[in-house]
């Protein structure tokens, strides 16, 4: 069986510049067995995830715990049938074995909230011990896999792997994990968990040995070789898309003064003064831009910075928000290291005073479990920019035609988040 735990579309322009089309498709024409829905995936709302399993009709997209919510009452809703599957059912050699795709919970809160409020992800472990007695004595199941999008501390010693007094079996004999893009592997009661790293670095497996008094682990392992393998109809597809992304990567932004640029320091530091240069240039009179880091290096072959590689640094797109906040708010968020800022004037932020500042949607409306506002719950939002922190970060590199590392560098004064 082969299965995919989330996060499948994000990464580089290839995949996200189609969002996710190119994987989906690609995703039939290999036959995965399953596909459970990770955080990622809703980085463009809901409709491209069921464009995309319309896509791989043939592959069942998983999320037990994904159950609709109204946030006008904030109540949950029924399961979210419309957009993937509780469980899905393969059979091999004779075999019938179940798949349980789930989500971590609290994962809400890692999606931009205009695209996670009308869903609620449940506390996984009940349902996955339900499913579990469904698919062992209504459905027949010889063995029961799980696919979590979520880290395998989440369900150790919750009980998963225990024998259920219903079934008489382990309510699961392999976990697949994701979502921290780390690898890690570990056993409980006989049950491996697996995680790979991300970027196809590598490829886990779990071997079982299944007979009529059920499922036995055999091996498991993180580090299956994921590459030198290739097939002329993936190979077909992805020239087919990557005709379309490497055009619009192609253009070049800048030259550049090194080859890479940190995502921790350079790139958020170029995005962030990026949104702020958009926001007064768009007639806005702004205090500061705020944004959480780049998801990736900054590299710039043969020193210049293409569009292509940009999008791989800043591939979300998200939207630049002219808010007026409370200070309290501010020095809260200029408190924390994953958070970057720019202000080319000087200023003191006072807790007791309000203040305008151009920051991104993921941040200003991040809401916690209990859905309520929790970055910046004073918000008041004044207007919303034409163009996301990618694009006014590719406008800024154009301007200045040269990137140099020193003139992005977090010690100087414009990105020092000491303003308070």
């Amino acid at each position: 069986m082969l299965i995919n735990s989330g996060d499948m579309y994000q990464g580089d322009i290839e995949s996200s510049y189609n969002k996710g089309e190119m994987l989906s498709l690609a995703m039939e024409e290999i036959g995965f067995d399953a596909f459970t829905l990770g955080n990622h995936e809703f980085d463009w709302g809901d409709a491209p995830i069921k464009t995309n399993a319309a896509l791989a009709e043939h592959v069942p997209f998983l999320g037990a715990n994904i159950y609709h919510y109204d946030m006008s009452a904030k109540k949950r809703l029924g399961f979210a049938s419309d957009l993937c599957q509780e469980y899905s059912i393969v059979e091999r050699c004779g075999w019938k074995i179940g798949i349980i795709g789930t989500i971590g919970y609290d994962q809400i809160t890692s999606i931009t909230s205009t695209f996670s409020d009308s869903y609620s992800f449940l506390d996984p472990v009940s349902i996955i011990k339900n499913l579990s007695d469904t698919l062992r004595t209504d459905e027949g199941c010889d063995a029961v896999v799980l696919s979590h999008h979520g880290e395998q501390n989440e369900l150790l010693g919750t009980g998963v792997t225990n024998v259920s007094p219903y079934s008489g079996k382990r309510y699961v004999d392999a976990v697949f994990c994701a979502h921290s893009h780390q690898n890690e592997s570990t056993t409980e009661n006989g049950v491996a968990f697996v995680q790979t790293e991300g970027y196809g670095q590598s490829v886990a497996r779990i071997r079982l040995d299944i007979d009529s008094s059920g499922a036995t682990l055999k091996d498991y392992t993180t580090a299956l070789n994921a590459s030198g393998h290739t097939d002329d109809a993936i190979a077909a597809l992805v020239s087919e898309y990557k005709s379309v992304s490497d055009l619009a990567g192609s253009p070049v932004l800048a030259n550049a003064d090194r080859t890479v640029f940190s995502r921790y320091e350079h790139a958020s530091n170029l995005a962030a003064r990026g949104m702020y240069e958009a926001a007064i240039d768009a007639g806005h009179v702004v205090d500061l831009s705020l944004t959480n880091y780049a998801r990736a290096n900054l590299y710039a072959s043969n020193y210049q910075i293409t569009y292509a590689e940009l999008f791989n640094a800043l591939p979300f797109d998200n939207e630049i928000i002219i808010a007026t906040c409370s200070g309290t708010d501010i020095i809260k968020e200029l408190s924390y290291g994953s958070m970057y800022a720019y202000n080319p004037n000087g200023i003191t932020f006072q807790s007791n005073q309000y203040y305008t500042i151009a920051v991104t949607d993921y941040v200003v409306l991040h809401r916690n479990a209990a859905r309520n506002y929790d970055y910046m719950p004073s918000h008041q939002i004044n207007a919303v920019l034409e163009d996301n922190y990618r694009e006014t970060a590719a406008a800024l590199l154009e301007e200045i035609g040269t990137m140099n590392a020193a003139d992005f560098s977090s010690s100087l004064s414009c990105y020092s988040k000491q303003w308070y």
